[in-house]
């Protein structure tokens, strides 16, 4: 049977973006989110249903990938906008898309009878129907066009609370999707702290040590890079550059317009994690003479560990390559254009960084 709402998904949906503007209508993203997660929730609960079933079958702890698979299915409805849309394209199921459009002007028409607009709902049907348009789009392209008609309510972002992000979307993602949910929101989150960063973070751990002085004040204004992170990783403080996944939150919460208002720093070191966790993989290993319960292993633990060890190591290579780029430039511009060998000491760190981090990743696997 054809739905009543059918004749909406053959509408050019730039054409109703423009009836939209016309109107200066605002659409809450929680409509959009809801329809999402009405019809990627169910897929994603039964592939958890399937990974479950498969630990406990085995009795074997699932492999990296499939616990990673599982912690960012265990919580379909705490899943950001984008995060849901990235689902629906790994599916590649296209009758999804047919569902979720039927759902979401289902809501968007039922929104603007509350709002009493009629008028703009008689702008709709006078829209010739056109089904190369329906063919056209992607539900990731299709949202797109209506980016700046549906918006988050004050203390929302992509559709989840400010307060899910350090618990619910630190847990299901990585640094590249971060990256992108920032892009979506015009956020240019910077891949490595700067001098100045780095200058900063110095001068409060010396503060905290009680070592800073005027005299050191003037002495680091000289420092390079190099020098500042020496004595970052001197004191026993962070001489990191680039930036981690917890920081690349904080990072979203602290600059997105929706969210700034609500920033606080954190002050607890487990700030990042949940009160219970949903997922959890164990193995009971018993020995025959103590007859004792080994305690159970968690998987996200491992997987955590894993990713970002995968993460220094690419953050390792990026800053090789633009450190060699550097040696270059510098050997070309030394002594009048005249090349010379230079030391490359900060190098030769990083490439020990990166022997290490393929040899623990050796153990792991």
């Amino acid at each position: 049977m054809k739905s009543n709402y059918e004749k909406y998904l053959y509408v050019d949906p730039r054409q109703v973006k423009d009836i939209f503007e016309e109107h200066k209508l605002q659409i809450p993203r929680d409509l959009r989110v809801k329809a999402l997660k009405e019809v990627i929730s169910p897929v994603l609960n039964e592939e958890f249903r399937k990974l479950k079933e498969k630990e406990e079958t085995t009795g074997k702890l699932l492999s990296l990938g499939e616990s990673s698979r599982l912690l960012r299915v265990s919580y379909p409805d705490h899943l950001s906008e984008f995060q849901l849309e990235a689902e629906y394209e790994s599916l590649k199921r296209p009758e999804l898309k047919k569902k979720y459009l039927l759902i979401l002007w289902e809501s968007m028409l039922s929104y603007l009878s509350e709002m009493n607009g009629e008028g703009i709902i008689d702008q709709i049907n006078n829209l010739q129907e056109d089904i190369s348009v329906f063919n056209e789009l992607c539900i990731p392209d299709y949202n797109m066009v209506f980016h700046d008609i549906f918006r988050d309510e004050e203390g929302y972002s992509d559709g989840l609370h400010h307060s899910e992000y350090r618990t619910y979307l630190y847990r299901s993602t990585n640094i590249k999707e971060l990256r992108k949910i920032g892009d979506k929101y015009d956020l240019d989150i910077p891949k490595y702290f700067t001098k100045d960063d780095l200058k900063v973070r110095l001068y409060e751990l010396l503060d905290k040590l009680g070592l800073l002085t005027n005299e050191m004040k003037e002495e680091i204004e000289g420092y390079g890079v190099k020098k500042i992170k020496e004595k970052l990783a001197e004191n026993g403080g962070n001489s990191r550059s680039h930036l981690t996944k917890e920081e690349i939150v904080e990072y979203i919460l602290e600059n997105n317009h929706q969210l700034k208002y609500f920033y606080e720093k954190p002050v607890e070191e487990d700030v990042y994690g949940l009160e219970e966790d949903k997922v959890e993989v164990v193995e009971e290993v018993k020995e025959e003479k103590q007859e004792e319960v080994v305690a159970p292993l968690r998987t996200e633990n491992v997987v955590v560990d894993f990713t970002e060890l995968k993460e220094e190591l690419q953050a390792c290579k990026e800053q090789q390559a633009e450190i060699l780029k550097e040696l270059k430039e510098l050997q070309l511009n030394q002594d009048g254009g005249r090349k010379r060998r230079v030391a490359p000491v900060e190098l030769q760190y990083i490439q020990v960084l990166m022997l290490m981090a393929i040899i623990i990743l050796i153990i792991i696997l």
